[in-house]
């Protein structure tokens, strides 16, 4: 792909991002969303989605490719589970809050990227493409991300808060109990959770395969 193809493509993408925000996003909430915007806006355009080429999206602008196409296949995952008869007790607001938020952490904080290129020629001929900042205070990656939201004023409901959480779904071993949970009345009372990392994987499945194509 080339620079200008790239760029075509972040452009795109942020004004996708934002449309969803406009469309689905309820005031004040959008308003505090879009402040937020404004302080990360530089790193949504040029982080990327993964530190590695074996993963997805491990490119400028790759977190935001990956993020509108997460809240993209979240909202018509939704359609699906809903047109065969289950439980939809949440709202396409929620679905888009917690598709935004579910790799927001990727951004690092106020202060900090989340990645920095690469500098070992060794690991990036191995597609280790960029490394974690040693700047930056090591949380879980969900966790960064709904302090994020809780620091710029962003209210997340319960259903955002636990599709954000568990959007590694059981990839994440810190999410056993909450997928895993035999006793009576634990089972997770919002498949949000469910439809969001299966948006996740798909993007991610597809951005992979995209890069294979294009020999990224």
């Amino acid at each position: 792909m080339t620079t200008e193809e790239r760029v075509k493509r972040v452009e795109t993408s942020f004004k996708q991002l934002i449309e969803y925000v406009n469309k689905y996003i309820e005031k004040p909430r959008r308003d505090l969303l879009i402040d937020m915007f404004v302080i990360f806006k530089k790193r949504m355009v040029l982080e990327p989605a993964s530190a590695k080429t074996m993963y997805h999206s491990a490119y400028e602008g790759g977190w935001l490719y990956h993020t509108v196409n997460v809240i993209r296949l979240a909202l018509a995952e939704a359609e699906l589970w809903e047109s065969n008869g289950a439980n939809i007790n949440f709202t396409k607001e929620e679905i888009v809050m917690a598709a935004i938020g579910h790799d927001f952490d990727k951004l690092g904080d106020d202060d900090e990227s989340y990645y920095v290129p690469q500098t070992s020629d060794w690991h990036r001929k191995r597609g280790m493409v960029y490394d974690f900042n040693v700047n930056i205070n090591y949380m879980k990656v969900p966790e960064r991300a709904l302090f994020l939201f809780q620091k710029h004023g962003i209210v997340l409901t319960l259903n955002e808060t636990l599709g954000i959480k568990l959007a590694d779904g059981l990839y994440d071993d810190a999410n056993k109990a909450y997928f895993i949970n035999y006793r009576e009345g634990g089972r997770l009372k919002t498949n949000l959770p469910y439809i969001l990392h299966h948006a996740d994987l798909l993007a991610s499945t597809l951005e992979h395969e995209e890069d294979l194509s294009i020999g990224k």
